[in-house]
């Protein structure tokens, strides 16, 4: 049986901020065509303690997916971070990956445990209970990713293939992953819409619903 990948990515929410690490890294990573399949990809979450979880267990319970990849953007990080853990008060819940085997050797890559006090760790920490209250067997990881440009492109997209590469190969040898030196040097290709969620309808529904 082909498994399955969802990922995810955030908006903005600072008027200083032009765009997000976060999903700056997985356009990247699309327009390189170096994404695994099959995988799904729900980009510019709102920055919402709310909505951002709604929208994720939305996609979940329609997508079922057998691993989820959320990213979120990091301003004073220089390196990705893996995060162990999302808490909640005085609860945590850890991530069921492991993260020695993943982190290993990477030079742009670090695990942390401290995934902070914004709607990063609330969404991880949700996403983690929702999977044990439901004894899924998929497995979630949330990487905190630093502000990206042309100095350290290349190097955080080389360790983040990798951390897809070796978080996979934990569930399945039947994904379909494209080679190294074909990420490093991508072929042309024509434009293609990413399967994605429709974030304004959601959110609009979401709102109705809260109501």
């Amino acid at each position: 049986m082909v498994k399955s990948l969802l990922l995810t990515s955030f908006a903005t929410w600072l008027s200083h901020h032009r765009t997000n690490s976060s999903d700056d890294l997985l356009g990247h990573l699309a327009q390189r065509n170096c994404l695994p399949q099959p995988y799904f990809v729900l980009r510019q979450l709102p920055v919402d303690f709310f909505l951002a979880p709604q929208l994720v267990l939305t996609e979940i319970e329609a997508k079922k997916p057998d691993v989820i990849l959320c990213c979120g953007m990091a301003e004073k990080r220089d390196k990705l971070a893996l995060e162990s853990r999302g808490t909640n008060g005085d609860l945590f819940l850890e991530t069921t990956a492991n993260l020695e085997a993943i982190a290993a050797d990477l030079p742009h890559t670090e695990i942390s445990h401290d995934a902070g006090t914004f709607v990063c760790n609330s969404l991880y920490y949700r996403l983690l209970e929702e999977l044990r209250d439901r004894n899924s067997k998929a497995q979630c990881l949330f990487v905190h990713v630093p502000l990206i440009d042309e100095t350290n492109l290349e190097a955080i997209l080389a360790d983040f293939n990798t951390i897809i590469r070796r978080f996979l190969a934990a569930q399945t040898t039947e994904f379909v992953i494209p080679s190294y030196d074909r990420f490093l040097k991508p072929e042309p290709r024509p434009k293609q819409r990413l399967a994605s969620l429709d974030i304004k309808t959601n959110t609009r529904q979401l709102l109705r619903e809260s109501r």
